[in-house]
């Protein structure tokens, strides 16, 4: 009986440190990536959270190695415990078993006696860790809330990286047709010098143009270069790594149009991370407070987006009409009805145009974005993009 006592208190003694029956899995590092040579939005979620080094690194902070089921143990324990004092006990009228005539009633009594203070401290130790682990394990939830939500708002951050650089790619696109433009008018114009039909000034602003263009070109093309390395580390993988990025999703009209902003801010509120910090916190006044910011944040996300469509719908309008009149200019050209300067000027118009259209419907996109990232918890008042 007693070697059965000090074994199990020598158990406790193991059950001593902190428990891990709350701790998260290790996250491992991936020794050899999969290199990305084109990045896809719809891949950026996954990239971040399984590539991302500072993520990773957050998620580990959150592992706690233990023992795990202590809680258990302590239980299976209490009850040994109990069962051996019982033993000791007649079940009919609750009477100690061993008379005190007995020889051994002194060594028995002194052994139920010592079951009964042990039952009591292994009660207080369980419910000191229970309290404990309760203490730790609120931590840990209040840790784990901010490293998911880092997580969403990097994703979020990175989406409008990607979009950003596919409004940058098309301004690029627009200075490089005005550059074509510009070159050949510098061209004429020196012929026309030769020919004694225009003055030195004429080339010198021509010239003047070509280098602002080329200055504006190299400044876009840094600017993209930039990205493409914020990406690439985003998402694991070394800086200079050469990356081609796809094009915004297509979302149409009618998906806006489809939008209640009130149900919505209604039906997703116990997804806003202000909300669940309050309700982590237990801080009744903080939950009616971030349940009423999270619902004005879903109505300015609504009506910002609104704006971007408004937006989006007038330079559609201009867009089209340019495609149709360089439709016309390309058809006559082709035809040799006009010089090729005409063309370029003409191209040029549409590709400011067209340019103008996709960085509007970019703009439009990342407003939809950002309406859809808090309908998952993420709003600009609580870490998410603007």
């Amino acid at each position: 009986m007693r070697k059965t006592i000090i074994f199990l208190l020598a158990l406790l003694t193991l059950l001593a440190a902190p428990a891990g029956a709350w701790a998260r899995v290790e996250i491992l590092p991936d020794t050899n990536p999969e290199i990305i040579e084109v990045l896809e939005f719809k891949d950026i979620p996954s990239l971040v959270y399984n590539r991302n080094d500072m993520f990773i690194a957050s998620e580990n902070a959150l592992y706690v190695p233990g023992t795990g089921g202590a809680g258990a143990v302590f239980s299976n324990l209490i009850a040994q415990l109990q069962a051996a004092a019982a033993s000791y006990i007649n079940p009919i009228d609750g009477s100690f078993i061993y008379p005190q005539t007995d020889p051994v009633y002194k060594v028995a009594s002194d052994v139920y006696t010592l079951l009964g203070t042990q039952i009591a401290t292994v009660q207080m130790q369980a419910a000191s860790l229970s309290s404990s682990m309760n203490s730790v394990s609120g931590q840990l939830d209040s840790a784990s809330l901010n490293v998911e939500k880092a997580g969403d708002s990097l994703v979020s951050a990175m989406e409008s990286l990607y979009i950003s650089y596919n409004s940058l790619r098309e301004q690029r696109l627009a200075l490089e047709a005005k550059r074509a433009l510009v070159e050949k008018s510098l061209a004429i114009a020196r012929l026309q010098q030769q020919l004694g039909l225009n003055i030195a000034i004429d080339v010198t602003q021509a010239e003047l143009s070509l280098r602002e263009l080329d200055n504006g070109l190299t400044q876009l093309r840094n600017s993209e270069a930039t990205l493409v390395r914020q990406l690439n580390v985003n998402i694991g993988q070394d800086a200079s790594q050469t990356m081609r990025v796809g094009n915004v999703p297509v979302v149409s009209g009618e998906a806006v149009s489809r939008i209640d902003w009130a149900a919505d801010a209604e039906k997703y509120s116990d997804q806003s991370y202000d909300v669940r910090s309050a309700v982590q916190a237990d801080d009744d006044h903080g939950m009616a407070y971030a349940r009423a910011g999270y619902q004005e944040s879903m109505r300015s996300l609504y009506l910002t987006l609104v704006d971007k469509q408004r937006a989006l719908d007038l330079v559609s309008a201009k867009q089209t009409v340019a495609g149709q009149q360089f439709a016309f200019t390309e058809l006559k050209y082709k035809l040799g009805l006009i010089a090729e300067i005409q063309y370029l000027a003409e191209k040029s118009t549409f590709q400011d145009a067209d340019a103008a259209y996709k960085t509007a419907y970019n703009d439009f996109y990342q407003a939809y974005n950002n309406y859809e990232w808090g309908t998952l918890g993420l709003t600009p008042a609580s870490g998410g993009a603007n």
